[in-house]
């Protein structure tokens, strides 16, 4: 029998409340209703990173932090993230987005790293991990090595910040997994950026948990940033 009615004894609204408070809108769909859902499904729910909204998640100068960088190249420009998370300013099981910068190509489709006049300028992606560095403890910068290779590079060497590769393999599908339940249980909380807040409402989710794109005009670097950073603060038990 192919069933789309509630039968059960213990199908109550209470139940199917709960129910759509811990799963997916596309894996209640699928569970509850029977319902045919693709492969990539929308990676939360809207009103789960909605609920993680918090007044303020900062807690005090030269907090310790782990800071994530995320830069994509596609056909419609270049887009750069940068996403800082911490602990929960009063909770400590819990994190915090800190703070988070965007910055996306110009006419010409290329987007400028760095100011060459003054490379400390936090206007331009390389001055902003810099002056993160003087604000934060910044424990490490985590970043994807085929696409940020030289400036993690110049930026050891000169030693203004850390910066630790974060492979795109095993450690990403575990780290979008590790998102999820972070954002669906509420212990990673954040100030409303409106900007993150699109990236992440944007974002997709295929069979193995990994954050895809669900249209490839929308961005959601912003959550794949937010994605290693989470999973950096946690490995350090800041």
């Amino acid at each position: 029998m192919w069933n789309h009615t509630p039968r059960m004894p213990w199908h109550s609204k209470a139940y199917f409340s709960q129910q759509m408070s811990e799963l997916s809108e596309d894996e209640f769909r699928r569970v509850h209703k029977n319902e045919w859902v693709g492969s990539t499904t929308k990676f939360v729910q809207d009103l789960w990173w909605d609920s993680c909204r918090v007044d303020s998640t900062k807690i005090e100068d030269q907090e310790t932090v782990v800071v994530a960088v995320d830069a994509a190249y596609a056909e419609n420009g270049d887009c750069f993230s940068v996403v800082v998370v911490g602990k929960h300013p009063t909770d400590q099981d819990k994190y915090a987005v800190k703070e988070a910068r965007f910055w996306r190509a110009g006419n010409n489709g290329k987007l400028e790293f760095k100011n060459v006049n003054d490379e400390s300028d936090p206007k331009y992606p390389y001055g902003y991990v810099i002056d993160l560095a003087k604000r934060y403890r910044v424990l490490e910068v985590a970043y994807d090595p085929y696409q940020l290779h030289s400036m993690a590079t110049e930026q050891n060497k000169k030693r203004y910040a850390f910066w630790r590769e974060f492979t795109q393999g095993k450690p990403r599908s575990v780290s979008d997994n590790e998102l999820y339940d972070s954002i669906r249980d509420g212990t990673l909380v954040h100030p409303g950026i409106a900007q993150l807040s699109e990236h992440v409402k944007n974002a997709g989710r295929d069979s193995k948990g990994r954050l895809v794109k669900l249209d490839k005009k929308r961005k959601i670097d912003g959550a794949v940033a937010t994605s290693m950073a989470n999973n950096r603060a946690r490995y350090y038990r800041l």
